[in-house]
């Protein structure tokens, strides 16, 4: 593989292209060259250029007008510029250097320190690459992992909704109706992403704790008594008591210990009322009341 350095010339004296060129010759670099602004940034956008030694003062656009431009653009705004030119005077350095350019070398120049330069650039510049891919490489790698994990957490979820589903024939599909309602109501309030994801997966357990409930409670089709519903009430605690040792991206176990709670403090286990009771946790106390009305159930 051929990994000589490209390097474009930019002045509209054909001398000083030939000097430079001569010196980065000798060095084993490519050179390539331009007489003016306009087909400098042609050459640019149709080669491979690795640097780019440019003169500041040129008919039709100057150098500071090339380097704005070649800044400006996504494709060229990270490739090395330094400026070689006679116009020595601070503001004109600081002008360079404000538009982006990497270095400014003052004509005449010494031909030990051009090079120097260059090579440093150069370097530079095929660090920064090399370090942006690997960042690149390692940042895929770990979005999959995180992808990875996601589903592992959702299908998770999605037994641990089927084990408790098992347990009571009549409710079966019940959490994922409501995991479905909930999701809806809160894309239509037009929640955070990570909001709305919360609130369908924690719709998918919110029931959890009834596997510490007697199955002939789930499906009594009669009254449940006084006592019998006092131990139906305790499946939001038992559900938190569940989930609470899981680090989840989100407060799930929280949720779960406050969807039988109402925004008059009439609900269960703790009788929070309005705001105190989490925005998830509301909108699955509706979607579970929509999905209970409109189903049916023994009792």
């Amino acid at each position: 593989m051929d990994n000589k350095k490209t390097i474009l010339i930019v002045d509209d004296v054909p001398k000083n292209i030939q000097l430079v060129a001569t010196i980065l010759k000798d060095e084993g670099y490519y050179i390539l060259y331009s007489h003016d602004g306009e087909t400098a940034l042609d050459i640019i956008i149709n080669k491979k250029v690795d640097l780019v030694l440019l003169d500041v003062m040129m008919p039709g656009m100057d150098g500071y007008q090339i380097c704005e431009h070649l800044k400006k653009r996504t494709e060229t705004k990270k490739l090395p510029i330094i400026f070689l030119t006679a116009k020595t005077e601070t503001d004109s350095i600081l002008k360079g250097f404000e538009l982006g350019a990497a270095d400014y070398i003052p004509k005449p120049f010494n031909a030990l320190e051009l090079l120097a330069r260059v090579k440093t650039h150069l370097e530079l510049n095929e660090h920064r690459n090399n370090l942006e891919r690997i960042v690149t490489e390692r940042t895929e790698k770990l979005e999959n992992v995180v992808s990875q994990l996601h589903k592992v957490l959702q299908q998770t979820v999605g037994a641990l909704a089927a084990a408790l589903e098992k347990r009571d024939p009549y409710t079966a599909g019940h959490q994922r109706r409501v995991a479905d309602i909930a999701a809806n109501i809160a894309m239509a309030m037009n929640l955070d992403d990570e909001i709305i994801e919360s609130v369908g997966l924690t719709a998918l357990v919110h029931d959890i704790g009834k596997i510490s409930v007697p199955a002939e409670l789930l499906v009594k089709p009669s009254k449940l008594t006084e006592n019998e519903f006092a131990l139906i009430k305790t499946h939001a605690a038992e559900g938190y008591e569940i989930l609470k040792g899981v680090e989840f991206p989100w407060p799930i176990a929280q949720i779960v210990l406050q969807h039988h709670e109402l925004l008059n403090g009439s609900g269960y286990p703790q009788g929070l009322t309005g705001k105190d009771i989490q925005i998830e946790s509301r909108i699955i106390t509706v979607s579970d009341v929509i999905e209970a009305m409109t189903s049916h159930r023994p009792y």
